[in-house]
């Protein structure tokens, strides 16, 4: 089964808003850019903001899936973005199908991860 045809190509304009923190996770949950630059950011307060540029191959929305729960984040193009929307049981499907999707999902977490851990030992 290839990606493309078990997800819904959606694009979005530059500036638009994804989907934003806190808000529960919609039909199409799963997002993988095809095209353009998207931002996660997370705001802990008005001074203190993380953001994480993601790109053309990466995957985002998935914490939300595997966890359950509300948006950890919002997210925002970068750019004009082209991305294919995935549903959960899309998502869950191409995880257990396409090892090469499962493991770009554990590089991109992975990624994420060593990021925080970097800012969070800089704020120390």
């Amino acid at each position: 089964m290839k990606l493309t045809e078990s997800g819904t190509l959606v694009k979005f304009r530059k500036g638009e808003t994804i989907y934003k923190k806190d808000f529960l996770v919609n039909e199409l949950c799963v997002f993988l850019i095809v095209e353009g630059q998207v931002e996660l950011a997370k705001s802990y307060n008005a001074l203190h903001k993380d953001r994480f540029l993601l790109q053309k191959g990466e995957v985002f929305g998935m914490l939300e899936v595997l966890n359950g729960g509300n948006r950890y984040t919002s997210a925002i193009a970068e750019d004009d973005v082209q991305a294919i929307a995935f549903t959960r049981v899309e998502y869950e499907k191409n995880l257990v199908a396409n090892l090469s999707f499962a493991l770009l999902n554990i590089r991109i977490m992975s990624k994420l991860l060593r990021e925080l851990n970097l800012r969070i030992k800089q704020s120390d």
